[in-house]
């Protein structure tokens, strides 16, 4: 037991960390001027940090980032290559969830019986829960999660993944300019 509360401590540590560093990158001179270096990057600047984008650790910092870096960039462009790299990312996070989650729905499959109407609804939902997590704030560990429970397929899961997120970073660029 104490080993999960101690884990548990170092989760919410890194994810109350990740905040801190998150409105340092808002408020910071020194932190401006340095993403100023990486805005000389460009497009590039834009694939990095939002390649960054789909943990719940580093989240916050590459959404600031990305606020940053939007007013200089065309939305357009900036939204698919931070959408390429958000989904390389998130594919990344499917691949490591789905052999995990595999593990323990095996475990699991003899205690838990949906009927089947139930899992029609659940397998319909689904797909649209995750994009709808995936797009939001929230980790997109857990919209992949559900992906992986219902092994959806790769191909599937890339184009899921890249349209979410090619929404969620083209409203971080309209943030970003309304403020810049």
């Amino acid at each position: 037991m104490a080993i999960r509360d101690h884990e548990l401590r170092y989760k919410i540590g890194l994810i109350v960390s990740s905040l801190i560093i998150a409105s340092l990158i808002l408020t910071s001179e020194f932190v401006k001027n340095i993403l100023n270096n990486l805005g000389e990057y460009g497009y590039i600047g834009t694939l990095i940090a939002s390649s960054f984008y789909s943990d719940v650790f580093t989240v916050g910092p590459s959404a600031a980032i990305l606020l940053l870096l939007s007013p200089t960039q065309n939305i357009f462009i900036f939204s698919t290559l931070g959408a390429f790299g958000a989904m390389f990312s998130d594919y990344v996070l499917f691949k490591i969830f789905g052999k995990t989650i595999g593990k323990s729905m095996v475990r699991l499959n003899g205690r838990i019986a949906l009927k089947k109407h139930t899992l029609h609804i659940v397998r319909k939902l689904g797909p649209i829960v995750a994009f709808f997590i995936i797009l939001s704030p929230l980790p997109d560990e857990l919209g992949l999660s559900i992906l992986s429970i219902l092994k959806y397929p790769d191909r599937k899961v890339l184009v899921l993944s890249f349209a979410a997120n090619w929404l969620g970073i083209f409203l971080i660029g309209l943030a970003g300019r309304a403020i810049a």
